[in-house]
């Protein structure tokens, strides 16, 4: 009972800030990498071809497409105030010149 009650708490508490990063609502977008994850595990599956022991029916994502939607988050370019979004631009693309800097 008081699991659903903190669980109504912050949904009412959160329903107002649609373009907060902290929003408990937040959701992500589909990629288009995780349309072929989900055809290659319903594949691997029907057909008989992944051994579900060893978990082999999952594609796992690299540490580059984490980076890259740990990102894409930062950014948050579904927010409406463009000065924010453009100031988060800004970093991520100083953080990206620092690692090419770095890897040179």
């Amino acid at each position: 009972m008081i699991r659903r009650a903190n669980k109504i708490a912050i949904y009412f508490l959160n329903k107002d800030k649609k373009w907060d990063l902290d929003n408990y609502l937040y959701q992500k977008w589909l990629s288009p990498f995780d349309l072929v994850r989900t055809f290659w595990y319903l594949l691997t599956i029907k057909t008989g071809y992944a051994d579900t022991y060893r978990n082999e029916q999952y594609l796992p994502k690299t540490d580059i497409w984490y980076n890259h939607e740990r990102k894409m988050h930062g950014i948050n370019l579904c927010n409406p105030d463009a000065l924010r979004t453009a100031t988060n631009l800004v970093v991520c693309l100083g953080e990206e010149l620092e690692t090419v800097k770095a890897w040179l």
